[in-house]
């Protein structure tokens, strides 16, 4: 919801996903999806080490046009 955006709930989530992978034996990498235009996922994505490493046009269908879906992924330490 808008009214929730900006406070970090975002983050808390990512970080705990991380920590939680990294309890996984034998986990080296992990791997999302993000659309394109979505500047503020993005940032999040990037200030938690995912790095952009190919992108899907025409992903998925929204109304009239399509969206382009980028993938990221990270080593775990």
């Amino acid at each position: 919801a808008e009214d929730l955006r900006g406070r970090g709930h975002g983050a808390a989530l990512l970080d705990a996903a991380v920590a939680a992978a990294r309890e996984l034996d034998g986990l080296r990498v992990l791997q999302l999806m993000a659309s394109a235009h979505n500047a503020a996922a993005l940032a999040l994505y990037r200030s938690r080490g995912f790095e952009v490493y190919g992108s899907e046009p025409y992903a998925v269908r929204n109304g009239d046009g399509y969206v382009t879906k980028l993938h990221l992924w990270r080593l775990l330490p």
